[in-house]
């Protein structure tokens, strides 16, 4: 019986050393998994600064280079029309050229402005879709985890039901040879018979 216990103890230890190993298992993965898309989400905003900073760069650049825009302040004309005094800011001396350009300029960057909207709008999609995945793999892993325990819950079970139908046999064949203290006849019929 001794030994039963022993043995029972050790499979229950072994168990709970095999289930405290895929528990550290999982916390290491799901640490891995966080720190990876703090990474990627770190890139990503990286990226977007990088991205901003370019295109105000490039706006600077453009509005030093514009003509329209930089005339020159000692004469208040313009660059592009020295002879006529053109109101940057609004549509005052500007001709139908200059009016069609502007018109241009506009119409392009609100293609431009639309187009990094959309680019935008991809990427937070591809990110929700990164998160979604991310999360039923951990959700995933849990019910993994959460079934390796109920297997082991019932195998343990399993093992603990045996050994208390063998308790019960082994007390009821135990009471039958040594509980019960009874005579057979063939006890008596020995009486008065001579073994010589």
């Amino acid at each position: 019986h001794a030994e039963m216990v022993a043995a029972q103890e050790e499979y229950m230890n072994k168990m709970a050393n095999q289930h405290k190993a895929a528990r550290a298992a999982f916390e290491r993965s799901v640490a891995d998994d966080n720190a990876a898309l703090a990474e990627l989400k770190a890139a990503e905003l990286k990226a977007l600064k990088a991205r901003e900073d370019a295109e105000k760069a490039a706006e600077a650049a453009a509005v030093e280079a514009d003509p329209m825009i930089n005339e020159d302040p000692a004469v208040a004309t313009s660059a592009v029309a020295p002879g006529a005094r053109v109101r940057p800011d609004h549509w005052k001396g500007m001709n139908y050229l200059q009016v069609a350009s502007i018109n241009e300029t506009v119409a392009r960057q609100r293609e431009d402005a639309a187009a990094r909207r959309s680019a935008e709008a991809a990427a937070e999609a591809a990110y929700a879709g990164k998160s979604e995945n991310v999360r039923r793999a951990l959700e995933q892993r849990a019910e993994q985890v959460e079934q390796f325990k109920l297997e082991q819950r019932m195998a343990v079970l399993r093992a603990q039901n045996t050994q208390r139908v063998e308790k019960v046999e082994r007390d009821a064949t135990m009471k039958v040879e040594f509980g019960e203290n009874t005579v057979e006849p063939e006890y008596f019929a020995q009486f008065g018979t001579s073994w010589r």
